[in-house]
């Protein structure tokens, strides 16, 4: 009797050990993990402007996010292969130094307190790039001249006969060379006042930068 009673108990043992174990929540069974909080969600940030200073070759990327408390910025030459990437703390803006003008492609990821890093921003395009003008009076026209610029499409000649540009009229040249146009039509003894930009096409959409100066010549 004494076997069979201490069987029974064992069983009895057994089957409400078995019964504990199930009740026991999953983050209480011991498996090393660390319990003491949830992983907080990506960070997500956008970019809100992007200034170019063609002089300083750089461009200030300003930026906001979500949930972040770092950022990383990556840009690259428009077209080139590898991308160059940096990590800030500043939560509004950083200011990247570029090797030369150009157009250039840039993102930003939020990165939050847990070092997870959401998805990057749609990319941003930025040309930096400025032209300064030369312009010769002649007969009902004027010769218009600027040096040769690297990494553009062309030039855009812009002329008006108010100093504000109000109505100003726009001659496209496409041309990776120095610019020499001569603009026909105009009127005799009148004052115009011309500037120059560069500009560069890339993926369909056209880019331009900025004019370092603006003439005026008056019409022989």
């Amino acid at each position: 009797m004494g076997m069979r009673c201490f069987k029974k108990f064992a069983i009895l043992a057994m089957a409400l050990v078995l019964m504990f174990s199930m009740t026991i929540p999953a983050s209480a069974a011991g498996d090393g993990s660390n319990t003491s909080g949830e992983t907080a969600p990506a960070a997500k940030a956008k970019v809100t402007s992007t200034n170019g200073n063609y002089s300083k070759k750089t461009i200030t990327v300003k930026y906001s996010g979500t949930d972040a408390v770092k950022y990383k910025i990556a840009y690259k030459k428009a077209g080139a292969k590898t991308w160059t990437y940096k990590t800030t703390t500043n939560k509004s803006s950083y200011v990247l130094t570029l090797k030369a003008n150009g157009l250039y492609q840039i993102k930003v990821a939020g990165i939050n307190k847990d070092g997870k890093q959401g998805s990057f921003t749609s990319v941003r395009n930025r040309y930096i790039n400025g032209s300064k003008v030369k312009a010769t009076a002649k007969k009902k026209s004027m010769k218009v001249t600027s040096a040769k610029i690297s990494d553009i499409t062309g030039y855009k000649i812009y002329y008006s006969t108010k100093k504000s540009m109000k109505g100003q009229k726009v001659v496209t040249v496409k041309t990776t060379k120095a610019l020499s146009k001569t603009v026909k039509g105009l009127k005799k003894g009148k004052t115009y006042y011309v500037m120059v930009r560069p500009y560069k096409v890339y993926g369909g959409k056209t880019y331009v930068g900025i004019a370092r100066n603006v003439v005026k010549v008056k019409i022989k």
